[in-house]
C-alpha cells in the first residue's frame, strides 16, 4: 500500500510524461502544418541533410527514401543547378556578418516544375560536433513573378524614358525634392536644383523672368492639392537660349488625402510656339506693307493708351497719299502698290520703337505716337514725315507724291480709340478739302464749325476688323487663326469660321471630324450646310473607323490629304457611305496632335464634280492644322475641369 509520501511522487511522475506527451505532440502538430518545410543540414559544401520535416518532403514531393536515394542526402543537389554557385556565394558572405543567413535560390520538385524558396536559416556551432544549418523553408514562387514583372515594368518605362524627348519629373513635397529623367541633361545641359525646390526654383535664373509668375502658380496650386495642372514657360538652356515648354502635372495624395507628390512632363514646344507666333504676327501684318493691318492697330492702340500716364501727351495721326488713284491709273498697280511700300518703309524708319504704324485702308496709314512733350513737339514730328515722304516719286523723273495729315493731340485717358479716330479722321478730311499736302490739327474751337458743313463719309462707327476681300486663300488660314486666338467661345468661333470659309469657296458643306481617345473611333462634332444641302452630323456619331467607315483612318497614312474630284473612283465600300450623303466630290485634311492623326476637316461639293487647285488645298490645309490646335487645347480643358 501506497502512503501519502509515495503518492505524490508517483502523481508527480505521471504529469511529466503527460506534459512531455502533449509537448511532443504539439511539435509534431507544428512540424506538420508550418507552411513550408524544415530542415537541418551540416554546413558543408554539399549542405549534407540531418533531418528533414513531413512538411518538407511534402513541399518538394519526395519520400525520405527518394531524398536519400536521388540526391545521396545532400541538400545542394536538390538546388538548381544553375543557382548552386551563387548560392553558396551569398552563403559565405551572409556568414562572415553573423550566423543567420537568407538566401533565395530555386529546387526542381518531383513533377519537374521549379519553384523558388526564400531560405531562412541560423548557424548552431557545436562543441564537439560539425556546425550545422537549421532553417526554414517558404515557397516564394509567386513572389518572385511579380518581382520579375516589376522589373521588366521598370525597364520598359525607363527605356521610354531614354527614347522619348519629353522630360518625366518627381517631385516629393514633403521633402522639397525633385528627380528629373536624364532627357533634362541632354537637353539644357546642366544639372537642375533638386533640394528646396519651393524655395529656389521661383528664384532661379533658368526660368525666364515673365514666366515665373506662371511657375509659381503651378507649384502653389499643387501644394494645395491640386489635382492637375498645367502651364507654359521658357526654360533657358546652358548656352542662354530659352525653349518654350509646357509643363503637365499630377498630383497624388497620402491616405488622408493630403499632397505627397506630383508627377510631371515637360514638353519642348518651342517649334510650336514660334509657328503660332509667326502666324499670329502674320495674321496682324498688313499683306503689302509689312504694317499693322485695321484690327491690330486699333487693339495695339488702345492697350497703349490703357497703359500710358495720364500726364503725358499722345497724338494720334491719320495720313492720305493725295491723288492716290491718279498715281494707279497713270502708272499702273504694281507702281501704286511700290509707292504704298515705300510709304510704309518711310513711316516705320521715322517713329520710335514705342509709337506705332497701321495700314488702316487702301492709301490710308494711323500712326500713333506716344509720350510726347506737348502739342507742338506731336505737329513738328507730322512735318517732318511730310518733308522725308516727298523723297517718293511713282518712278525716276515723276513728280514726288505729296500726303495729307490729320491729327489730334490728347492728354490722359479721357477719349477712347473710335472718338480718337473720329476726331482725326475728321481733321483729315478737312485737310483735303482745302488743298491737301499739310497738317490740320483738329481743334474744336478753331475748326469745327466748318468741318460739320461736310459730311465725309469716313470710317467712322465700322467695325474694325479683317477685310472680306482679302479673306481668301492664305489669308484665310490667318483670319481663322486670329479669330481663334482671340476667341472667349471656342465653339460658337468654330460654326461661324465654318460657315465663312464654307461661302467664301462656295462649297456644299464644311464639317469637323474629332477622333475618340483611342482613336478608333469618330464623330462629326462641326457641320455648316450650304443652302438646300442636308445637314449629317446627327447621323454621324462615334463611328468606328474600322467597321463602319471600312478602314477610312488608312485614308491619311500616307498623306494628310485626302482628296477625290469624283466619288465613283473611290473604294466600292467606302462610296456605299459616302453616296447617300449627297456627296459628288470631296476634301478631307488631317488634323494633327505631334504628328498623331485626330481627326479631319472636310469640304463637300453636292452639286457637281469639282478641282481645287493646289494653293486652296494648301490652304485648307494649314486651316486644319490651326484649327486642331486650339480645337485640342479646348478639349484638354475641358477634360482637365471635368
Amino acid at each position: 500500500m501506497l502512503t501519502g509520501r509515495k503518492k505524490d511522487m508517483v502523481f508527480a511522475m505521471e504529469n511529466k510524461k503527460l506534459g512531455l506527451a502533449i509537448k511532443d505532440l504539439t511539435k509534431e502538430s507544428l512540424l506538420q502544418n508550418i507552411p513550408g518545410g524544415i530542415h537541418q543540414c551540416k554546413n558543408d559544401a554539399e549542405l549534407t541533410l540531418v533531418a528533414v520535416s513531413e512538411s518538407f518532403l511534402s513541399l518538394f514531393g519526395y519520400t525520405r527514401e527518394e531524398v536519400e536515394s536521388l540526391f545521396h542526402g545532400k541538400f545542394m543537389e536538390m538546388i538548381y543547378d544553375c543557382d548552386r554557385l551563387e548560392t553558396a556565394d551569398s552563403i559565405r558572405r551572409q556568414l562572415r556578418r553573423g550566423k543567420d543567413i537568407e538566401i533565395e535560390y530555386r529546387v526542381r520538385k518531383k513533377d519537374g516544375s521549379l519553384i523558388w524558396i526564400l531560405d531562412k536559416g541560423r548557424l548552431v556551432e557545436s562543441d564537439g560536433g560539425e556546425d550545422t544549418f537549421c532553417c526554414v523553408l517558404i515557397e516564394n514562387t509567386d513572389r518572385k513573378k511579380e518581382q520579375e514583372e516589376l522589373r521588366l515594368s521598370l525597364e520598359r518605362y525607363q527605356v521610354i524614358m531614354d527614347q522619348a524627348t519629353d522630360i518625366i519629373f518627381e517631385w516629393d513635397i514633403c521633402k522639397d525634392t525633385l528627380q528629373f529623367s536624364p532627357n533634362w541633361y541632354k537637353k539644357f545641359g546642366y544639372e537642375t536644383i533638386k533640394t528646396k525646390i519651393s524655395r529656389c526654383i521661383a528664384h532661379s535664373d533658368k526660368i525666364h523672368p515673365e514666366d515665373t509668375q506662371a511657375f509659381t502658380k503651378i507649384m502653389n496650386d499643387t501644394m494645395e492639392g491640386a489635382a492637375y495642372s498645367e502651364t507654359e514657360f521658357r526654360i533657358r538652356d546652358l548656352k542662354g537660349r530659352y525653349y518654350w515648354c509646357r509643363i503637365r502635372v499630377t498630383t497624388q495624395y497620402n491616405s488622408e488625402g493630403g499632397p505627397v507628390k506630383a508627377i510631371g512632363i515637360i514638353m519642348d514646344i518651342d517649334a510650336e510656339k514660334k509657328q503660332k507666333q509667326a502666324l499670329y504676327d502674320q495674321a496682324q501684318r498688313d499683306a503689302l506693307t509689312g504694317l499693322y493691318n485695321k484690327s491690330a492697330i486699333k487693339s495695339l492702340v488702345e492697350q497703349k493708351i490703357n497703359e500710358c500716364d495720364i500726364k503725358t501727351f499722345q497724338a494720334v495721326l491719320i495720313l492720305d497719299v493725295d491723288y492716290f488713284k491718279d498715281v494707279n491709273d497713270t502708272y499702273g498697280h504694281l507702281v501704286g502698290d511700290s509707292v504704298l511700300s515705300n510709304v510704309a518703309s518711310v513711316l516705320r524708319n521715322n517713329v520710335r520703337i514705342s509709337d506705332l504704324v497701321g495700314r488702316i485702308g487702301g492709301d490710308e496709314f494711323l500712326i500713333y505716337l506716344t509720350d510726347i512733350t506737348d502739342q507742338d513737339a506731336a505737329v513738328k514730328k507730322a512735318e517732318r514725315l511730310l518733308e522725308v515722304l516727298l523723297t517718293i516719286t511713282p518712278e525716276k523723273g515723276a513728280p514726288s507724291i505729296t500726303c495729307s495729315i490729320g491729327e489730334i493731340v490728347f492728354q490722359g485717358k479721357d477719349m477712347d480709340f473710335e472718338e480718337l479716330y473720329k476726331k482725326a479722321d475728321l481733321a483729315l478730311y478737312y485737310r483735303k478739302k482745302n488743298g491737301r499736302n499739310g497738317i490740320t490739327l483738329y481743334d474744336a474751337a478753331v475748326c469745327r464749325e466748318e468741318i460739320m458743313k461736310f459730311e465725309p463719309d469716313t470710317a467712322v462707327g465700322t467695325d474694325i476688323v479683317f477685310d472680306s476681300e482679302i479673306v481668301t486663300n492664305e489669308y484665310m488660314a490667318q483670319y481663322v487663326f486670329r479669330t481663334l486666338y482671340q476667341a472667349q467661345d471656342i465653339e460658337s468661333s468654330v460654326k461661324r469660321l465654318l460657315e465663312i470659309i464654307g461661302r467664301s469657296y462656295d462649297v456644299s458643306r464644311v464639317y469637323i471630324f474629332e477622333n475618340s481617345k483611342d482613336g478608333k473611333h469618330c464623330s462629326n462634332t462641326f457641320e455648316w450646310c450650304n443652302k438646300d444641302v442636308e445637314p449629317q452630323i446627327g447621323r454621324l456619331q462615334n463611328l468606328s473607323y474600322h467597321t463602319d467607315l471600312a478602314d477610312y483612318d488608312k485614308n491619311f497614312e500616307k498623306s494628310d490629304i485626302f482628296y477625290v474630284a469624283d466619288i465613283k473612283e473611290m473604294h466600292p465600300v467606302q462610296r456605299k457611305i459616302i453616296e447617300p450623303q449627297g456627296i459628288c466630290s470631296m476634301l478631307h485634311c488631317a488634323m494633327l496632335d505631334e504628328g498623331e492623326f485626330v481627326g479631319f476637316i472636310g469640304f463637300d461639293e453636292c452639286r457637281k464634280n469639282r478641282a481645287w487647285n493646289a494653293k486652296q488645298v494648301a490652304t485648307f490645309k494649314l486651316m486644319a492644322d490651326v484649327f486642331s490646335a486650339f480645337i485640342i487645347k479646348y478639349r484638354q480643358k475641358h477634360r482637365d475641369r471635368r
